[in-house]
C-alpha cells in the first residue's frame, strides 16, 4: 500500500475515531463538523471528501454490517437463536443504552412508567436491527432512518415515508387517540 493510501486510511480512521470520542461526551445532535475537524487537525473541505455530514451513518453502518459478516456463525446464535442467554441480553441492553444517548432521552428510574415505555420502544429498535442484519430484507440504513424518524414524527408517519407501508389509517388513529386505559 502506497504512501497515499496509508494516509488516506490515516485520515479517516481519524475522523471515526474523532466523531466516536466526541459521541462518548455528548448526544450526536451536539456534534458538528467544526467539532471533528478541530479534534483531528484537518481542514473542513477534507471532512467532505470522506463523509457527507455527521449523520453520515454509513461508516457506522458498514462497519456493523462487516462485522456481522465477518462473524455472522458466531453473532447469529448469540443474537438471534439464544434470546434468553446472557450475551444476548448484555449486548441488548448496551446497545438500547447507546441508541438512548444518541436519541437524546434521559435515564428513568426502572421502577416508572417512562422507563417502561422507552424500555419497549428501544427494545423493538434493536430487535429491528438485529433482524436487519440476519435477514437483510430491509437494510439496515432504512432501518435507522426510520427508527430516527420515528422519534421525530411517528412510526406510522416513518414506516410510510420510507418503505411505503400505511400501518394505520389517520381516522382509526385519532379515535384510538381517545382510549384511555
Amino acid at each position: 500500500m502506497g504512501t497515499y493510501d496509508n494516509a488516506r486510511r490515516k485520515t479517516r480512521a481519524a475522523i471515526i475515531h474523532a466523531f466516536w470520542s466526541l459521541y462518548m461526551q455528548k448526544t450526536i445532535s451536539r456534534i458538528t463538523v467544526k467539532n471533528i475537524t478541530e479534534a483531528t487537525g484537518i481542514h473542513r473541505a477534507t471532512f467532505y471528501l470522506y463523509f457527507d455530514s455527521v449523520y453520515d451513518y454509513g461508516a457506522f453502518l458498514t462497519a456493523m454490517r462487516k462485522l456481522y459478516d465477518e462473524n455472522e456463525t458466531f453473532l447469529e446464535p448469540l443474537l438471534c437463536q439464544y434470546r434468553g442467554q446472557e450475551f444476548a441480553s448484555q449486548y441488548r441492553q448496551i446497545m438500547k443504552d447507546k441508541l438512548r444517548k444518541d436519541i437524546g432521552w434521559r435515564q428513568y428510574p426502572e421502577t416508572s412508567k417512562e422507563y417502561l415505555l422507552t424500555d419497549s420502544v428501544l427494545s423493538g429498535m434493536i430487535e429491528t436491527f438485529i433482524s436487519c442484519l440476519r435477514t437483510r430484507v430491509i437494510p439496515l440504513d432504512c432501518a435507522y432512518r426510520i427508527a430516527s424518524k420515528s422519534v421525530e414524527n411517528g412510526i406510522a408517519s416513518a414506516m410510510k415515508q420510507e418503505l411505503g407501508i400505511a400501518i394505520l389509517p389517520q381516522q382509526d388513529f385519532k379515535l384510538r387517540q381517545s382510549v384511555v386505559f
